[in-house]
């Protein structure tokens, strides 16, 4: 109603089916070299990487971040998890995340160290009877990666919203019985 404009702009979106998909992975052959898309999943639940195994490089998209807070929002935190370590058998050198600078296994490691601790310090806390916001309040992190002074206030609220996704997985798994 605000803009009839684009209204009619969307209206005329013509949306087609996906004529592939990528179960574990889609093979592509380009001359000798080999394109491997691999189904990533964690991040969120249609994250896919593309690898060349040749130059031993894997674009890993958000499956990656570079010394920077992860966006879990969307995640499932454990396939995410399995998903790092999946990364981490890899024959690849150098990754490439959506963000910030290309980066080696070092990042992989501590990423899955940050969601690792993330989900355990949820867990303890829920397990002790806290609500998801007390989780928010106590769980911390934000001394696991740097934060640029103008970049607080958007890693507070992607910290918020990872730590309240990571809350709502632990209630999944292990809810609580009713008093």
């Amino acid at each position: 109603e605000s803009d009839p404009a684009l209204a009619d702009e969307i209206a005329q979106i013509e949306i087609y089916e996906p004529e592939l998909e990528v179960g574990d992975r889609v093979t592509l052959h380009l001359g000798d070299d080999r394109i491997e898309v691999l189904y990533l999943e964690g991040h969120t639940p249609a994250s896919l990487g593309v690898y060349l195994p040749k130059a031993k490089v894997l674009f890993a998209g958000d499956n990656v971040v570079n010394n920077e807070h992860p966006a879990l929002a969307d995640a499932n935190s454990l396939a995410w998890i399995e998903t790092l370590k999946r990364i981490m058998e890899m024959d690849v050198e150098v990754i490439v995340p959506a963000n910030g600078e290309p980066t080696g296994k070092e990042a992989v490691a501590r990423l899955e160290e940050y969601i690792r601790e993330m989900r355990s310090r949820v867990e303890e806390l829920y397990q002790a009877g806290a609500s998801r916001r007390e989780c928010v309040e106590k769980v911390g992190m934000l001394d696991f990666y740097p934060v640029p002074e103008d970049q607080v206030s958007r890693v507070k609220r992607r910290r918020r919203e990872s730590i309240e996704r990571v809350y709502a997985e632990v209630r999944t798994a292990h809810p609580r019985a009713r008093r």
